[in-house]
């Protein structure tokens, strides 16, 4: 049977449409052998397990109904390759956010151990790893924070915590203020910053292995200016979506 098509990508278009699209799996299989890449055909789902396209051989699909206001919503499809012998896996696309973004300021201190926005999601990279809310350790004793526990162990181990849409419709100078707590560990965060095109640009990185000072473990504040990002978000639709990891 076939392997998964690659590069499955959700495309906003800014007006409740969207466009998804995927490539060629090629012509190795799942198990290693020859496929035919040119008799392979596709089938499209939804996260409700709905089939939205059955055995056909375009790489592409027109989505609609995606709300551009309300509540901030994921939205993600599925999409498989068929051939004579079977189904292949399916590759999940891209995120695509829905509903009505954010406004600044922006301002998440996970205060009492509980998130303030509706749309927090996650990228767990590893089942065993995962984000968790903290109802006593705090930066600003609020009473609150965040923070990733990692269960395997393993060097290359990761967890990506993301905010929703946020607009930045009117700002000049946006700055992303963060406290982290530097423990002495062997750990990595990195920030970037998503912008309308759905581009991410890199704009932080702390390795904790370099961080001065390294014998005063305790809270660290950074500023990030996100001016450069500006530019590159859409005109029509400015927003920003911070991904932590």
């Amino acid at each position: 049977k076939p392997n998964y098509p690659k590069n499955v990508t959700l495309t906003d278009l800014f007006n409740g449409n969207g466009n998804l699209t995927w490539e060629n799996p090629g012509n190795v299989g799942a198990n290693g052998y020859f496929v035919n890449p040119d008799l392979i055909t596709y089938n499209v789902y939804n996260t409700s397990g709905d089939t939205l396209l059955y055995h056909s051989p375009a790489t592409q699909l027109s989505v609609s109904g995606l709300p551009q206001t309300g509540d901030q919503e994921l939205v993600q499809y599925g999409v498989s390759a068929n051939n004579r012998t079977g189904e292949g896996d399916i590759m999940a696309s891209s995120v695509l956010i829905t509903g009505t973004p954010y406004s600044l300021p922006f301002h998440e201190s996970f205060s009492n151990g509980q998130t303030h926005y509706g749309m927090w999601w996650f990228d767990y990279g590893n089942q065993s790893n995962g984000w968790y809310l903290n109802g006593s350790l705090s930066a600003d004793d609020d009473g609150g924070s965040v923070y990733w526990y990692d269960r395997t162990g393993a060097e290359d181990a990761y967890c990506t915590m993301s905010t929703g849409k946020i607009n930045v419709t009117g700002a000049t100078k946006p700055v992303l203020e963060f406290s982290y707590y530097y423990n002495g560990g062997n750990f990595k965060i990195d920030v970037t910053c998503e912008n309308s095109t759905q581009s991410n640009t890199l704009v932080k990185e702390i390795n904790f292995a370099q961080e001065p000072n390294p014998s005063q473990f305790g809270w660290r504040t950074v500023f990030v200016d996100l001016t450069p990002e500006l530019a590159k978000a859409t005109a029509a639709n400015p927003y920003f979506v911070l991904h932590f990891t």
